[in-house]
């Protein structure tokens, strides 16, 4: 048995599904933030013509368009590519109410694998309320890279290269005061170690090779 073929969308549906990519305009009018490929900007132009004049016959159309929006994470400091799929055609336009979901699917970022961009993927809220998917992406984002930070090395512990252990012995270390410069000082300079005052006194300093 032949599978029924998809029909194009009806024309107040694919109003609202224009509006949603107006309104993805709107939100993101930079480059920078919004990725429209040529091929989807002629047929939302095709489409516009059509909404305009129903009567016509509908254009040869795909079964959705893409693009991708880019949103800052972490304070801006990162982002995460969004590619958004929109659909164009339906099974049953005679009984369609309302538009089609919109699907999402994420471009892996350097500091996300594979598998944990599918499943953010896979939790992200279905539906045609964009503003929430959007939310929930950057939401769920954040809270990744900020854990991941959280696990790894702090940068400057990770600049510091090979840890270099120094000794100095002094003919006499007996103030407190310097003993106590030593101590307070070193923290200052990523320094650590121990000194023994004495005759003689003996300090010894660890810290890492630039």
């Amino acid at each position: 048995m032949a599978c029924k073929e998809s029909s194009v969308l009806p024309v107040d549906i694919m109003e609202a599904q224009l509006s949603t990519i107006d309104l993805l305009m709107a939100m993101f009018p930079s480059p920078d933030e919004l990725e429209i490929p040529e091929s989807t900007t002629q047929c939302v132009e095709r489409l516009r013509d059509w909404c305009e004049n129903p009567t016509s016959t509908p254009p040869k159309i795909p079964s959705s368009i893409s693009l991708t929006v880019c949103l800052p994470i972490a304070d801006g400091d990162r982002t995460i590519q969004v590619n958004i799929s929109v659909p164009l055609h339906c099974d049953n336009p005679e009984t369609l109410e309302q538009s089609p979901s919109l699907g999402y699917s994420l471009r892996q970022p350097e500091w996300m694998s594979r598998a944990e961009v599918a499943r953010l993927t896979a939790s992200i809220p279905q539906g045609d309320d964009a503003l929430e998917a959007f939310e929930y992406i950057q939401a769920e984002a954040s809270r990744f890279f900020e854990n991941k930070q959280s696990q790894t090395v702090a940068p400057e512990d990770a600049d510091r290269g090979p840890t270099v252990r120094v000794w100095f012995y002094f003919p006499s270390l007996s103030t407190r005061k310097k003993r106590d410069d030593m101590v307070n000082l070193a923290p200052g300079y990523a320094l650590t170690g121990f000194v023994l005052a004495g005759k003689p006194g003996v300090l010894c300093l660890e810290g890492g090779f630039a």
